[in-house]
């Protein structure tokens, strides 16, 4: 069952712009030094890669306009999945010992 290339156009550009926007606020409000060393330092550090790789999850979609195989995009779509989940478990344990420490 496929979807409409319009959808599906959609979906991946604006996923990858969300991407992109997160991580340049994520990076912009790392490097102010008032951040530096606290735990929102360390929030933004640990939560961007979830962004970035959960936000590519859909964007990946782009693939099948230019005609690769959607079970291939289906694949990358799961490595993708996977990533999320293990960054967001690294975040959450990064996260719980800052807190720990606080």
């Amino acid at each position: 069952m496929g979807r409409h290339p319009f959808v599906i156009a959609v979906m991946g550009v604006s996923s990858v712009a969300f991407a992109a926007a997160g991580i340049s606020f994520g990076h912009r409000g790392a490097a102010e030094s008032r951040v530096q060393g606290t735990v929102i330092d360390t929030l933004l550090r640990h939560l961007l890669p979830v962004l970035l790789f959960g936000a590519l999850i859909p964007g990946v979609d782009l693939a099948t306009l230019a005609g690769l195989d959607r079970a291939v995009v289906l694949h990358v779509q799961v490595v993708f999945v996977i990533m999320t989940a293990t960054t967001l478990m690294t975040a959450t344990i990064k996260l719980r010992q800052t807190l720990a420490t606080l």
